[in-house]
């Protein structure tokens, strides 16, 4: 094992849903252990981030069926537990989940009892999904014959006090990191993703997919080799694969296009992510628990040319369109300085912002969550033109989706946005409003919730793909049909893509859009 160089491993909720599954992270870790120094940051179980939600709200709402809900999740954890290290009920990692699980239920009592909830302790919740996960996950390793030891990361990620998406004192927390995990002696740390603290040893939480947040704090922290990203995909893909199934594996990119994909919607890496490792030089790998041999993406500062003519296709979801009309207001700018200035001081997280003319209004796009404040904001700051009638109501709209195309060629291409609006034109979806970013690599459009998955699957198809595609159907199956079909077998490669997706005689016909598999 070569103890200079350190790789952190993390491991997503889908890796970690299930005993079989941590079994096959398990294999990864012992096989990375025979080349490098490891520390493991796991997820909570997957899935149980969004019950432990669901049991606030059911215990908020005084809905007694939260009670056979925490014994479903208790039985869950204690049977993962149990199915690896066997049912050893004295063992150190059951009496420690047990202990969790206790308190757990008494804060839900708590809250069902005074029918209250705050920030504060919605984190401290939430923070059990990972608590109880490292545990089992240091049990699994221990039977299997490495040495590992359970770490919560609110003993050394510091934070502030914005509960539910806290910022990191990266000061702080890199000098309690290197003095708390320098020395491993020869254990695998496996440490909670997504949870921190303030100064006051308040637990917080980092936001959705903060546990790859956690593991590229700690890559930074201990200057790590390499930090990798388990999941359920092949790395980074050019789509979301459930939305275009033509969607690819994008081998490589750099840390300014992955966080563009990012901020708008890939959610492959959470978006903070990037920063420390790029600040540091450290590469990212993000590959699939379930396909180990695949290489996956690698993500590093060097740029690597894709494919296709743009490089990716993201969604963002659950967002509004808030629009502020003026009419009498000739000074656009001044509109809007005013408007973002203020949702900036309010803690307002603006997606997209247009003007629709100098004279008329502008357009803001921001989380469904964040809605209502906007427009009370909003109100507050133009008290005095409203009272005039000289700004109209902000209008909201929330059947909406942002669907940005991101790659380096938009920044010389000026034809480009055309064709992609072109194409979205031609199978008549209207953009409601567009923006392109201030690097000039990214351009986002706001469409109705109905054509996003439309949108999605024709950009991605005619932009980020292979440059030549060909789908065949085969009419008629005798001698030359099939011969052709032997012939053709599983054929593809980098430079083009050629799939049979249907074939018919006089009598029958198949028929499948995603393709036939190569048997």
């Amino acid at each position: 094992m070569n103890k200079n160089k350190l790789h952190i491993l993390k491991f997503g909720g889908s890796s970690v849903a299930n005993p079989e599954n941590i079994l096959k992270a398990v294999a990864i870790i012992k096989g990375r252990m025979q080349q490098f120094d490891v520390a493991v940051v796991v997820s909570a179980l997957g899935g149980v981030t969004d019950e432990l939600i669901a049991l606030m709200d059911k215990s908020l709402g005084r809905d007694e069926v939260w009670r056979d809900r925490f014994s479903n999740l208790r039985d869950r954890h204690i049977k993962t537990l149990t199915a690896l290290i066997g049912e050893d009920f004295d063992h150190p990692a059951v009496i420690q989940v047990e202990s969790l699980l206790a308190e757990l239920r008494g804060r839900l009592e708590t809250i069902a009892h005074e029918q209250a909830i705050s920030g504060r302790t919605r984190d401290h919740v939430l923070s059990y999904g990972e608590r109880m996960s490292c545990r089992i996950f240091a049990a699994a390793l221990g039977v299997n014959g490495v040495p590992a030891k359970p770490w919560e990361s609110q003993h050394f990620v510091r934070t502030n006090n914005r509960f539910g998406d806290a910022d990191v004192d990266s000061e702080t927390t890199n000098k309690l990191i290197r003095r708390l995990l320098g020395e491993r002696n020869g254990h695998v740390p496996v440490i909670t993703g997504f949870i921190g603290s303030t100064a006051e040893n308040e637990i917080t939480t980092l936001g959705r997919s903060g546990s790859d947040y956690t593991a590229s704090i700690i890559g930074e922290a201990l200057r790590a080799k390499e930090v990798e990203i388990w999941s359920d995909v092949n790395g980074v893909l050019t789509a979301d694969p459930r939305l275009a199934d033509t969607a690819v594996t994008i081998p490589q990119l750099n840390y300014a296009e992955i966080a563009e994909m990012a901020h708008f919607g890939t959610k492959v890496l959470h978006p903070r992510t990037v920063l420390p490792l790029e600040q540091s030089g450290i590469p990212v790998t993000i590959r699939n628990t379930f396909e180990p041999g695949h290489s996956g993406t690698l993500i590093s500062h060097d740029y690597v040319p894709s494919n296709g003519t743009l490089r990716a296709v993201a969604l963002r979801k659950e967002i509004v369109l808030i629009g502020l009309r003026s009419s009498g207001l000739d000074r656009i700018h001044s509109l809007l300085t005013r408007a973002m200035e203020g949702l900036k001081a309010a803690g307002i997280d603006i997606l997209f912002n247009a003007s629709a003319s100098a004279d008329y209004g502008i357009t803001f796009v921001v989380n469904a969550f964040q809605a209502d404040q906007t427009v009370r904001v909003l109100r507050n700051i133009f008290e005095v033109e409203y009272a005039k009638g000289l700004i109209e109501e902000p209008a909201k709209l929330d059947n909406v989706s942002m669907v940005t195309v991101i790659g380096d060629r938009l920044q010389h291409d000026l034809g480009l946005s055309g064709a992609v609006l072109s194409v979205l034109g031609e199978n008549q979806i209207a953009p409601l409003a567009m923006a392109k970013g201030v690097s000039n690599r990214h351009l986002t459009l706001l469409v109705h919730n109905e054509v996003e998955r439309t949108a999605v699957q024709l950009l991605n198809d005619h932009f980020c793909v292979h440059g030549q595609r060909v789908r065949l159907f085969i009419a008629g199956t005798g001698t030359m049909g099939s011969e052709l079909l032997r012939q053709i077998g599983p054929t593809s490669s980098p430079e083009y893509d050629l799939t049979v997706i249907g074939a018919c005689d006089s009598q029958r016909m198949a028929w499948r859009p995603n393709g036939f598999k190569a048997s």
